[in-house]
């Protein structure tokens, strides 16, 4: 059975809260409330509370200050939001500081709260699996001592010097190596190692006991990096994995990354407060791989530096590279999001508009011509031609014939070089119906014609894309 507490000024929010949940479904016992954060410290240090309900906004001590509180004295408690529609800024915060998940009071019904309490109790099978179970005596013990800067990458990280390495060391993978010990105690060197070291951890291997050192170095190389990823929060140094993770639903979780990705694509979220929160708590629900979502962040770039120039983006791009955990990729997507928000603010066009560009541009990418005509390119956005035109020009900087026209002889430029195919399959694959308009203007952009650039920078295999 599952401890929980329920902290809220408000009375009747709390009553009707504890009111409308069945509890006992979900094998969570209500054991005590609390008004403000000083009297939920109180209470927690003479009770067992696994986990937390918490309104943000509260007198004497709120909502993140009690959260701060609790990662610091009751590692092992999880905390879950409770509030209202407008307090998203909070809701970020309490993100970064561990909540597994937000309930909006002014939207509860029986039907969502049980869903909403359902997702909250598989967040904490997948984060904290084991961790209510009894360590077993005896056998042997596994744990990984890990550099993030270099784990799950091609880069090569020396074992540090600073510790001794035994024939109980093995090699994971870059960044990480496995210990076998006796005991689940690490060690005092390695501890001051890990704890006076930036951008290194130490993490204890659940559910390993029964299985051999390579079967579990090739789960721990599987498992761990998401874990590390979505579970360690800001400033922690220790922590665990599991290596019995509960099979998931493959259909529901394809549904719901479709779902998310269509939501991501939208673009909504850049502008709209609960859009944004939206992707968050859908990326932590799912946790896709740290590469996806580098991918979906490459893929926005990709798309919105197309159409503003990277001044002023320079320290977002470079702490892009340092994302290591979900706290750190979720700020630096409000930090990002806020950028864009600024750049596009000097565009005479309302948000709307906006993204109906960027999303005309992307489909212009990802067409296997780039041969979109303009008034049906409009027409799927529901836009005059000659309207779309003056906001495609103000936005993006260059008339839309022009970009197009751009875009082509790029593409052209890449067959010309690397394939052998024939000149007019080259232009009709190009948007160029016309093979010898598609030479003169090739000519007039480059100083020579398509066979002579090929002569001189095509490849001389008879590779086809």
């Amino acid at each position: 059975m599952i401890t929980a507490l329920v902290v809220d000024d408000e009375k009747l929010a709390r009553k009707g809260f504890i009111s409308i949940v069945p509890w006992e479904q979900f094998e969570i016992e209500i054991i005590g409330e609390a008004v403000n954060g000083k009297i939920a410290l109180e209470f927690m240090q003479q009770h067992q509370v696994d986990l937390v309900f918490i309104d943000l906004t509260m007198p004497v001590m709120n909502g993140i200050e009690l959260m701060k509180a609790i990662r610091e004295q009751f590692h092992q408690t999880r905390m879950v939001v409770l509030t209202c529609h407008q307090d998203f800024d909070y809701i970020q915060e309490a993100l970064r500081l561990g909540a597994l998940d937000y309930i909006v009071k002014t939207q509860l019904d029986t039907e969502k709260i049980e869903e909403i309490i359902g997702r909250i109790l598989d967040r904490i099978e997948h984060e904290s699996a084991g961790s209510y179970r009894k360590e077993k005596p005896g056998g042997q013990h596994f744990g990984l001592l890990v550099d993030v800067a270099a784990a799950d990458t091609p880069h090569q990280r020396a074992f540090p010097a600073e510790i001794n390495r035994s024939e109980h060391v093995l090699d994971v993978s870059s960044g990480m190596w496995l210990f076998r010990k006796e005991h689940q105690e690490i060690d005092g060197v390695t501890r001051q190692f890990v704890t006076s070291h930036e951008n290194w951890l130490w993490v204890d291997i659940e559910g390993a006991s029964q299985e051999s050192v390579n079967g579990i170095s090739k789960a721990v190389q599987s498992e761990t990096p998401k874990q590390i990823y979505y579970d360690f929060q800001p400033g922690q140094k220790f922590g665990f994995v599991s290596l019995n993770m509960p099979a998931l639903d493959e259909t529901k979780r394809s549904n719901d990354w479709d779902k998310l990705y269509s939501n991501w694509r939208e673009m909504n979220w850049i502008y709209e407060d609960e859009a944004f929160q939206a992707i968050l708590v859908a990326i932590a629900d799912l946790r896709p791989n740290h590469d996806t979502i580098m991918k979906l962040i490459d893929e926005q770039l990709v798309l919105w530096f197309t159409v503003l120039s990277e001044d002023g983006f320079g320290d977002i791009l470079a702490d892009k590279n340092t994302l290591y955990f979900w706290h750190q990729t979720s700020a630096w997507l409000a930090a990002l999001r806020e950028a864009l928000r600024f750049r596009t603010g000097a565009f005479p066009y309302s948000t709307d508009i906006i993204i109906l560009v960027m999303k005309a541009i992307r489909l212009i990418h990802e067409s296997s011509d780039y041969d979109f005509n303009r008034d049906e390119l409009a027409a799927k956005f529901l836009m005059s031609g000659s309207y779309f035109s003056r906001c495609f020009k103000d936005i993006v900087g260059k008339p839309y014939s022009e970009y197009t026209k751009h875009l082509r002889l790029e593409k052209a430029v890449v067959l010309i070089e690397s394939t052998l195919l024939p000149i007019y399959t080259i232009a009709e694959k190009t948007g160029f119906q016309d093979e010898k308009y598609f030479s003169r203007v090739f000519f007039k952009q480059f100083g020579r014609n398509p066979l002579d650039h090929r002569k001189q920078f095509g490849k001389k295999s008879g590779r086809t894309l």
